[in-house]
């Protein structure tokens, strides 16, 4: 509401400057002109196009150019206001016969101009671009209309007599002839006209248009923040995302620029674009090949959406179009880290010479190591794990999540998430793997298999991946802090028979019988005696 409270303001302020500047009266009536028009004019712009150098300071880098279409010969401010224009030598061929700028005034005595068209905002920036069309057409002809002054460092420094002040966003133009003038930028067209009386201030309607890019975080759809500038996801997954730009009127080359990491794959038949006007509740659909063309194979981006020039002289300040399109996140994405990212931004401008500041979102996805210990912290070889979504697992129903092995034999392997992947086991060696390519989420890990002597864990582990890697440190043969720790623990030995057991009772049952041999033999000798 507060944009479209400002551009209403504007727009009423530049058309009661021109109401003033055509108000023309017969110069021998009441209110004859009589004001001095040989002292130097001057206008004012607000609202100026700025950026920002390598210091961080504001700076102006655009170009503005102002015309002088009509010439005042004399006006009058006291009583009845009159003004007396005169058509600018340069301009004889646009106001008169079959110009287009015939089309909005009429001659009075063969000399003076009336303006005698609508003066809403529609027929004025039709007025705008007929005659900055005018100047294009004459110089194809080799008639160069000047301007009466302009900011651009290339054109000769007496016409260059202007004030920028970057604190307040303005731009004075000073010693101009008194007249009616256009005045242009290379930032977009349709920026002004004003009558120098001797002073004028007009605001600067167009101006660069703000990017906003985003990207849906698949764990939070349909709510608040599913839209944000990052997100996580799994290797193979579908990511998508939104680029609003909200434009000015004047909008001029509009060209979409967007760059991705070569970790994502983007999908050209995924795109779509759309435009919301100011006060509407609907949008609509452009169409490609008429509003927009997209270049799949341009030299320093991804993609590029060019707007067509009849589409960007439709738009109005406060109008949002949005561009929506898709990327695969690759398997060779960045595991945790810096992410993977995509920047998207705009150039603009008369030789879409201007560019938007650029914005970033970040895609990550992650993983953790898995290590496998004893109590004692030492790493264990040999044991074997599934990873689920759930931790409600029915044999043979529920399907573990399915993976690729990407090192090489004899190395620590690494298993990188593959939806197409064969491998669901992961197995430890040297005491520990590393799974990767992981969507934030709360994954459960079930151990199909001990290390030899050990018990078998009956419960399934829960892992939660919200914003980082779970890393583990191992030193040697030692597990230190961090990662997925699962330990094992070993069964007291228990008795048993056989073998050694079954000859020391075979020995021992030897002597028994023998000394049994002996007493009886002691006891019957020992009885003959007595006999």
């Amino acid at each position: 509401m507060k944009r479209l409270f400002a551009l209403l303001l504007a727009a009423i302020m530049v058309l009661s400057l021109i109401t003033v500047a055509f108000a023309v009266d017969d110069p021998s009536s009441e209110g004859t002109p009589d004001e001095d028009t040989s002292t130097g004019g001057s206008i004012t712009i607000k609202n100026v196009h700025l950026t920002t150098n390598e210091d961080g300071e504001a700076v102006m880098d655009s170009v503005y150019d102002v015309y002088l279409m009509l010439r005042l010969e004399s006006y009058s401010t006291t009583g009845k206001q009159a003004y007396s224009y005169v058509i600018d030598p340069d301009w004889m061929d646009f106001f008169t016969g079959t110009g287009e700028g015939a089309a909005y005034i009429t001659l009075k005595n063969t000399k003076y101009v009336e303006w005698t068209a609508a003066q809403d905002a529609t027929t004025l920036n039709a007025f705008s671009a007929s005659a900055l069309k005018y100047i294009e057409d004459e110089a194809a002809k080799g008639h160069i209309i000047a301007p009466k002054n302009t900011t651009d460092p290339d054109v000769a420094a007496e016409l260059k007599d202007y004030v920028v002040d970057c604190d307040k966003k303005t731009l004075k133009f000073q010693g101009l002839d008194l007249g009616y003038y256009l005045v242009d930028s290379d930032v977009g067209i349709l920026c002004g006209l004003t009558t120098t009386n001797p002073d004028a201030e007009i605001d600067a309607k167009n101006g660069a248009p703000v990017v906003v890019k985003k990207v849906q975080e698949d764990s939070q759809v349909g709510t608040d923040t599913s839209w944000g500038e990052k997100n996580t996801a799994d290797i193979g997954q579908r990511v998508e995302f939104d680029t609003t730009i909200t434009v000015h009127a004047g909008a001029q080359n509009y060209i979409l620029h967007d760059t991705m990491d070569d970790t994502l794959e983007f999908d050209a038949t995924s795109v779509v674009v759309y435009v919301k006007r100011v006060g509407a509740s609907n949008t609509d659909d452009l169409i490609a090949g008429v509003d927009y063309t997209l270049n799949t194979a341009p030299e320093n981006c991804t993609f590029e959406i060019v707007f067509t020039p009849d589409f960007c002289k439709g738009l109005a300040t406060g109008d949002q179009i949005t561009v929506r399109y898709s990327a695969i996140l690759g398997d060779n994405a960045v595991i945790g880290g810096d992410g993977n990212k995509n920047e998207t931004y705009m150039t603009y401008g008369e030789t879409n010479n201007h560019t938007t500041i650029p914005d970033t979102t970040v895609t990550y996805t992650y993983g953790f190591d898995l290590v496998k210990t004893e109590s004692s912290s030492k790493l264990l070889d040999g044991a074997e794990f599934q990873l689920f979504n759930t931790p409600n697992v029915t044999e043979g129903v529920t399907a573990p999540l399915t993976f690729t092995l990407v090192t090489s034999e004899g190395k620590t392997p690494v298993y990188r998430y593959d939806p197409d992947g064969e491998v669901t086991t992961l197995v430890v060696i040297d005491g520990y793997v590393q799974v990767t390519g992981l969507d934030a989420h709360t994954y459960y890990l079930k151990e199909t298999k001990a290390p030899e002597g050990y018990q078998q864990l009956q419960n399934m582990r829960p892992i939660e991946i919200t914003d980082s890697y779970l890393e583990a440190t191992v030193v040697g043969d030692q597990w230190s802090t961090g990662g997925v720790r699962i330990q094992n623990s070993t069964g007291s030995l228990l008795p048993s028979t056989g073998a050694e057991g079954t000859v020391a009772f075979i020995t021992f049952g030897f002597f028994v019988m023998l000394a049994t041999g002996v007493l009886l033999i002691t006891r019957k000798r020992m009885t003959m005696i007595e006999d």
